[in-house]
């Protein structure tokens, strides 16, 4: 996990005893802001509501916490309490949600014994907004981004929680994300669910008054990133998209199907441009939405295949009037299919929006999706005969360029799509 702090490692040296000592003796040393955070994680350590793994995060920080000789010693006159504060912060960042009332009341109540002055700082306040980090993961090592992502929270003033569902992953990945489990709560489910109802299963295992969704193969997370959602959430909104762009190291002949469509159309507009079609703009992979929200418009479970499942939530997003704000706080996507298997997920996905299209049934919907939008304009002419004729006539030969990655151009990538999507209706 990088250089985050090994927790477990820590534990064995927690003992409560130990823990009031060193409280008493180096307090007024220590400082307020040392102080108060050890006492919100002691109080949240003695509360039958903290979960289990949180628990383990918080006896390790406590246990280095009391520790007599550590990074920085003590006795060291400013410094000697910094390493301290890093690693009780870190803990509170990634167990802040946890952090009752009570246990707020109860750590305040008890800094009165050493401090004439009420006014320490405060760090991870029930005043501030709570946010469920939500990560499905599929056949994917997540453990950089969880590193990234703890960091981020332990300098956030925001209440933080970060809950990974695995969905039926191989061995291998079960493996090596089980080093998680000291940071984050981890739930592996044992058979595969599919990308829409693993979504929804969130609402049972988090806290968080919002919901940030990332995917797992999220490469790289801007500076700032809980930090500048945290502030657009407090203007009110409803449902905030940040955005994603890709790594221009996968532009290789291998993954350029893939890379250019992601380039150029999933990640060519900035926050304005993406405003101004918002609902057509909605992307899942980076977004935060308020809970009482998801809990009325989750995903629909009837999709059970690759692709379009963001289509149709944002579209149930617009039924309602929920309001989507886009802003520039883009994740780096990492681990760009190949060209062959961006081919077949595009097939799969066109099969899939047959579907969507078929239960729901409703013309705004076809309004809503360029592909729909072109097909119904070639009915009214009175041309998918042409279409399927052409479609029929080059997609060997389409297909052999695409997967190259040369030879082609993303009009004929479309117009491939549009094929496609008629061969489907129309078979």
């Amino acid at each position: 996990m990088g250089e985050s702090v090994d927790y477990e490692k820590y534990k064995a040296h927690y003992s409560e005893e130990s823990f009031w000592t060193k409280n008493k003796k180096f307090a007024q040393k220590a400082g307020g802001k040392v102080i108060f955070t050890a006492l919100k994680l002691y109080y949240a350590l003695m509360s039958k509501e903290t979960p289990a793994w949180a628990k383990s995060v918080i006896a390790g920080a406590l246990g280095y916490f009391i520790l007599p000789v550590d990074l920085v010693p003590d006795l060291i006159p400013m410094a000697g309490f910094t390493d301290d504060l890093g690693v009780l912060m870190a803990a509170l960042g990634t167990v802040a949600i946890h952090i009752t009332d009570e246990v707020e009341n109860q750590a305040q109540e008890k800094m009165s014994d050493w401090f004439d002055d009420r006014n320490w700082p405060l760090f991870g306040s029930k005043k501030h907004i709570s946010i469920s980090i939500c990560i499905p993961i599929y056949n994917y090592d997540v453990r950089p981004l969880i590193s990234r992502l703890h960091d981020e929270a332990s300098k956030t003033q925001c209440n933080v929680e970060i809950v990974c569902i695995d969905d039926g992953s191989k061995d291998e990945y079960i493996a090596k994300n089980a080093e998680i489990e000291r940071f984050v709560k981890y739930v592996k489910l044992e058979q595969n669910v599919g990308r829409a109802k693993i979504r929804n299963l969130f609402l049972n295992h988090t806290a968080g008054d919002f919901l940030l969704f990332l995917d797992d193969d999220c490469l790289t997370i801007p500076k700032g990133f809980l930090k500048k959602y945290s502030d657009s959430l407090h203007q009110n909104s409803e449902v905030i998209v940040g955005g994603s762009i890709y790594d221009d190291s996968y532009k290789d002949r291998e993954h350029r199907l893939r890379w250019m469509y992601g380039k150029r159309v999933e990640g060519k507009k900035n926050a304005e441009e993406r405003n101004k079609e918002p609902y057509l703009s909605f992307m899942t992979n980076n977004f935060v939405i308020r809970r009482d929200i998801f809990e009325r418009i989750r995903f629909d479970e009837r999709i059970s295949g690759y692709g379009h499942e963001d289509t149709l939530f944002g579209y149930r997003l617009k039924q309602f009037s929920i309001r989507i704000k886009h802003i520039d706080n883009a994740v780096v996507n990492g681990d760009i299919d190949t060209n062959e298997q961006f081919l077949n997920k595009t097939v799969e996905s066109i099969k899939n929006l047959v579907t969507i299209r078929h239960f729901v049934n409703e013309p705004a919907f076809d309004e809503s999706v360029r592909l729909l939008r072109t097909y119904r304009k070639v009915r009214k002419m009175n041309i998918t005969w042409a279409v399927r004729l052409w479609h029929h006539m080059t997609k060997k030969c389409l297909e052999k360029r695409f997967k190259r990655g040369r030879g082609f151009t993303l009009t004929l990538f479309n117009l491939y799509k549009l094929g496609e999507f008629v061969d489907c209706v129309t078979a």
